[in-house]
């Protein structure tokens, strides 16, 4: 894996640029779909599982209850190692990731902020800090403006579990390292690839974290041809016409936008055909209330 800063014209610092090298293949990180149903598994084993709503107006979803085993619990010793500063731990998460991610291109952000690149920015985040509370399933709703809202892919830890109070004394002297998280775009939604024991820890202690979010980069399918065309078309009648400065500086922005490689890509996630369909969906679901709440569930 390569990768890059991405700063701003000011220079400030919006996230790696991440690409993974070598055919497209199926990774251990890996999004399957099936008519209406999508399911997400790492390292081999289904993770969380998604159900379309049959109005189109949001989803129903269950994770699995068992541990999550997809990248090494993050130990105290290396916490202190990587320090503080996203940059930092964008840095620790990309070789976290290094065998994880299919090939192509990659982005690890922080959420959205005004100057940002719009093609590789990470989508706003709602509703962190109530992923504990969610517990391993339910509906999300879309609304009118789409979700952006947060999925575990585990059941939350028992409250007196070992690590969630080694996290909650940590967050009573520093700040909590910052939660993985991935962006789907097929389910409007971030999910919780690290962190869900400091996100418990953070909840119960009352205190607020930070996250980086992975994004697929992808072609973007957009012909910026006619875009080019009249933002120069724009330009030149102003010139001509004895435009003011800022005016032509304006409309100079537009065109070298309109030229601007950036566009040629957009967050957009890859789901691989899910073998065996909505069958192997079915057979897969976790045992318990979620799992068969989404069994119940009828329609192709």
């Amino acid at each position: 894996m390569r990768w890059i800063d991405d700063s701003s014209e000011g220079g400030e610092w919006q996230g790696l640029r991440l690409t993974v090298p070598g055919p497209a293949r199926r990774a251990p990180l890996m999004i399957e779909a099936a008519p209406r149903r999508v399911r997400l598994s790492w390292g081999g084993q289904p993770r969380l599982w998604t159900c379309l709503d049959a109005d189109h107006g949001g989803l129903q979803w269950a994770c699995a209850p068992a541990p999550l085993h997809g990248l090494p619990p993050l130990g105290f010793q290396t916490a202190r190692a990587v320090g503080a500063g996203l940059p930092a731990w964008a840095r620790h998460y990309a070789r976290q990731l290094e065998d994880q991610l299919e090939a192509g291109d990659w982005a690890l952000a922080p959420p959205w902020a005004p100057g940002q690149s719009p093609q590789r920015r990470a989508p706003p985040i709602y509703g962190l800090t109530d992923v504990p509370r969610l517990g391993s399933g339910g509906p999300l709703d879309w609304g009118m403006n789409g979700s952006a809202e947060v999925l575990p892919l585990r059941a939350p830890s028992p409250p007196d579990s070992g690590r969630v109070k080694a996290w909650r004394r940590w967050a009573r002297e520093a700040p909590l390292p910052p939660v993985l998280l991935c962006w789907i775009t097929g389910l409007d939604a971030h999910v919780v690839l690290d962190g869900h024991d400091r996100l418990q820890a953070a909840d119960a202690e009352g205190v607020t974290l930070e996250a980086l979010t992975l994004m697929q980069q992808r072609p973007s399918g957009w012909d910026r041809g006619p875009w080019q065309a009249a933002a120069q078309a724009r330009y030149l009648r102003a010139e001509a016409g004895g435009a003011r400065p800022g005016t032509l500086r304006t409309l100079q922005a537009e065109v070298v936008s309109a030229f601007d490689s950036t566009h040629d890509t957009a967050c957009r996630t890859r789901a691989w055909p899910l073998r065996g369909g909505v069958a192997e969906w079915t057979r897969s679901l976790p045992a318990g209330a979620a799992g068969a709440r989404l069994a119940g569930l009828s329609g192709p």
